[in-house]
């Protein structure tokens, strides 16, 4: 997600389902992202590894929402395809893949 806070500052973070700790997780800002290995480093320097097609847990979601209304959040944008195409997910790439019957 990307943030603009109410002094203009733009950061992006992750949220979801940390399944080690099994609770609910938002990131510090990223400050790399490996998409080879599916690697998100932030500031605060935590790594996280990335598992699965993106989405929406309730946990995570919930999490979100308080995490924006603590930290000053003024806007927020979903910049998930750009870091991750969920179509590639299950095509070879084609926009046009057809299943035969």
């Amino acid at each position: 997600m990307e943030t603009l806070s109410h002094r203009g500052a733009v950061k992006r973070h992750v949220y979801g389902h940390d399944i080690t700790n099994d609770t609910a997780r938002v990131s510090t800002s990223i400050k790399e992202f490996d998409r080879e290995s599916m690697t998100i480093t932030t500031h605060s320097g935590s790594i996280y590894k990335l598992l699965g097609a993106p989405g929406h847990s309730r946990g995570g979601t919930i999490a979100w929402k308080v995490w924006c209304s603590n930290n000053d959040i003024h806007a927020e944008k979903d910049v998930t395809r750009e870091y991750f195409d969920i179509d590639k997910l299950f095509s070879n790439g084609s926009t046009n893949d057809v299943i035969p019957k």
